[in-house]
């Protein structure tokens, strides 16, 4: 029995231990510049070790250029803040030329779709982000600018959430407007194959019909016809000089 409670304590010894390096790998204020107090990276810090919950990371890292133009690239910025590659994160990179302070953004991972050009160039050209750091307030204006990151990214996952909640209801307003069409395309073609269709022959009457006669007449059309004969008259003709015209011929 107390050989088992001695394991158990041992292997919760180790966990402890586990987590308590891997957080001393995780840095996430990064200030080679040496531009926060102590109190103020400590305070940062324990900001950022708040963000689990969002499923994104996000550091701070402040380097030296020595001109304005001497941006860092993506990968050199992942390996300064050991960013393994699959994980989303938002990186702060603060950069100090000679007297005067630039600032830039980086995403990786799921944190790019995360965030909008138009949400890079508002939150950057922020009051509270660009009047802090551009004076030097470093701790200031990282603070407002994680805190407006952080509106983004809960923005985000609601916009996420609500689409899967109304994505059952669309797949059913889909299938519906569907069948209405597939059935108003149905009743479309039966209705131009009947007005097409070729009509029947007539109805087989004396196929199916018996007729019985019971009275029977017949009946004839005829004509009767009459001949008389005119007798010519005694008299003479009547002959006379002269033109005269034709004359009329009579009969019957």
């Amino acid at each position: 029995m107390r050989k088992t409670a001695f394991l158990c304590f041992l292997i919760l010894l180790l966990a402890a231990l586990t987590v308590t390096v891997l957080a001393a790998d995780t840095l996430t204020v990064i200030d080679d510049m040496d531009l926060l107090t102590d109190e103020q990276e400590a305070a940062l810090s324990a900001s950022l070790q708040k963000e689990p919950e969002t499923g994104v990371s996000f550091y701070l890292y402040t380097m030296s250029t020595a001109n304005a133009d001497d941006y860092p690239t993506d990968r050199a910025v992942r390996s300064y803040c050991g960013i393994p590659d699959a994980e989303a994160a938002v990186v702060l990179v603060v950069r100090k030329a000679h007297t005067t302070y630039y600032y830039d953004m980086y995403t990786y991972g799921d944190a790019w779709d995360m965030f909008s050009d138009a949400d890079v160039d508002r939150i950057l050209d922020s009051f509270g982000v660009y009047n802090s750091l551009k004076s030097g307030r470093i701790y200031e204006g990282a603070d407002s600018f994680f805190t407006l990151c952080r509106q983004t990214v809960q923005d985000f996952r609601q916009k996420e959430a609500d689409r899967i909640a109304r994505e059952p209801l669309m797949i059913a307003l889909t299938g519906i407007v569907v069948a209405i069409l597939a059935a108003g395309i149905a009743v479309l073609v039966v209705v131009l194959r009947y007005r097409t269709k070729k009509h029947g022959e007539s109805y087989p009457l004396d196929h199916y019909a018996r007729l019985d006669l019971t009275y029977r007449d017949d009946r004839f059309v005829g004509s009767h016809v009459t001949r008389v004969r005119i007798q010519s008259s005694s008299g003479g003709g009547r002959s006379g000089g002269g033109g005269g015209g034709g004359g009329r011929r009579g009969g019957r």
